[in-house]
């Protein structure tokens, strides 16, 4: 950090913002060993939470939420080599998603998604929300990543799938928990342009919320804390 930036006021409150809405109440559970919790912290939980961890040797994002009423939810969902461990993990949550949100359609993220609508019916995928750019528009900017977006569109198409495309302010309500658009894709932002147009929401339960940014740069970040 720069020294001038460290003593200016606004950026730090900025800042501050941001990270008390990053860890607003989040109940996060990671599979592993089980983790001890206090009863009126559990009796509290009404979202449960999984960041799962990746197979290969890339990085991913996936994440998988419980509603209160047993719904489930995934966020991205990690790339092509976590595919077997989602399969996995959703059928043992009984193989149902009420919804799945897609950040942004690079590959460590909608990886996993593309090869279960390509080749895992079994999984039940009820709505597919995101605020995806435009070929034409990824081909100009970030033509390196355009592939990726391709490649989605393909499996999008041979299993019959559309992406609901999500406004700014818009609200969800479904399977006890409220999803709250905070961003979406900023065409006019063009330098690190695809992570930069991540879909950013908020999901809340009763007692818990957690903020998804998906990749949002700082140009990004800039623009949703100016808003």
């Amino acid at each position: 950090m720069d020294t001038a930036d460290a003593q200016d006021p606004h950026l730090i409150s900025r800042r501050s913002l941001l990270k008390g809405l990053i860890y607003s109440a989040v109940y996060l559970t990671l599979p592993g060993p089980e983790i001890s919790l206090s009863k009126e912290f559990m009796a509290s939980a009404d979202v449960e939470l999984w960041q799962l961890p990746h197979q290969g040797r890339r990085q991913n994002m996936g994440y998988v939420l419980k509603g209160e009423n047993g719904a489930v939810f995934v966020v991205d969902g990690g790339t092509k080599e976590d595919a077997g461990y989602l399969k996995r993990f959703l059928t043992g949550l009984g193989g149902t998603v009420t919804a799945w949100f897609i950040t942004h359609p690079h590959d460590d993220h909608v990886g996993a998604l593309c090869d279960i609508l390509l080749h895992s019916p079994e999984i039940q995928i009820g709505r597919l929300y995101g605020s995806i750019p435009d070929e034409s528009w990824v081909n100009a900017y970030e033509p390196s990543r355009v592939k990726n977006l391709l490649h989605l569109n393909t499996a999008l198409e041979r299993s019959g799938k559309t992406i609901s495309d999500l406004s700014l302010g818009e609200i969800i309500n479904t399977g006890g928990l409220k999803f709250e658009v905070f961003g979406v894709r900023n065409p006019e932002i063009t330098g690190n342009a695809v992570n930069n147009s991540s879909m950013v929401f908020r999901v809340t339960g009763k007692n818990r919320s957690v903020l998804f940014l998906g990749d949002l740069g700082v140009e990004g970040g800039e623009k949703l804390l100016a808003s």
